[in-house]
């Protein structure tokens, strides 16, 4: 439910517009859900209702890290207070039923942390100009600024577009998080960070400047790589 909050959020709080077949999707995916929840006053929808409530907060969050971004706040000092937040709530709940993580969950909350990190890291970048080549930290090209953007999460990366897509492992679309790279034409020759909402982070071409696209705008898509 939480990319369905999100847009909501974003939407209001954040002034953005998604597409028509995005709000079919997000309407269609909540009526999906609601089949499955199918709600009712009975104890056994608590459960679901957290999930919603869940969901809400997990939506939330997301639209005040992109809003907190956009005022050029650091994304070390956002990730830090929203981790501290999380770990401070979370914790009487940890402690009074603790079961260790296997590896498997550990690495996917590591994976889940640089991603935000990446996407903070870029979005801090919108304005930037293009320069074929350019690795950083004030000019960037489409690879370049994938690579810089995960660097400063700890995540090393090849140089090229065709050096990265043959890193990290491939998702679908219908698998689509904040912090996929996803990668466009038969050639695979520019790629940009997806942020949220329908929307990637890119360095487009020669005489523009890094900014935000919706997905679609910028043609066929060749495949989406998660590197978290």
């Amino acid at each position: 439910m939480s990319p369905f909050f999100a847009i909501l959020f974003s939407l209001v709080l954040l002034k953005e517009r998604a597409n028509v077949w995005q709000y079919l999707s997000v309407l269609a995916a909540f009526g999906g859900a609601m089949l499955i929840i199918k709600p009712g006053f009975s104890a056994d929808t608590f459960p679901a209702v957290i999930g919603l409530l869940g969901g809400m907060s997990a939506g939330a969050a997301y639209t005040f890290v992109r809003a907190l971004s956009k005022r050029n706040e650091k994304s070390a000092r956002i990730v830090f207070f929203f981790s501290a937040f999380s770990i401070l709530t979370s914790l009487p709940f940890v402690i009074a039923d603790f079961h260790p993580m296997t590896f498997a969950q550990f690495m996917c909350l590591m994976g889940a942390g640089a991603a935000a990190t990446a996407v903070n890291a870029a979005l801090r970048k919108q304005g930037s100009p293009y320069v074929w080549g350019a690795k950083g930290p004030d000019r960037f090209d489409c690879s370049g600024l994938v690579q810089w953007s995960y660097e400063q999460a700890g995540v090393s990366l090849p140089a090229s577009t065709r050096s990265q897509v043959s890193v990290g492992r491939k998702v679908s679309e219908s698998d689509l998080r904040p912090g996929d790279v996803i990668f466009y034409y038969g050639s695979a020759s520019h790629d940009a960070i997806y942020i949220g909402g329908g929307k990637v982070v890119h360095a487009p071409t020669e005489g523009q400047t890094v900014t935000t696209e919706e997905m679609d705008y910028m043609g066929d898509i060749n495949t989406i790589r998660r590197f978290g």
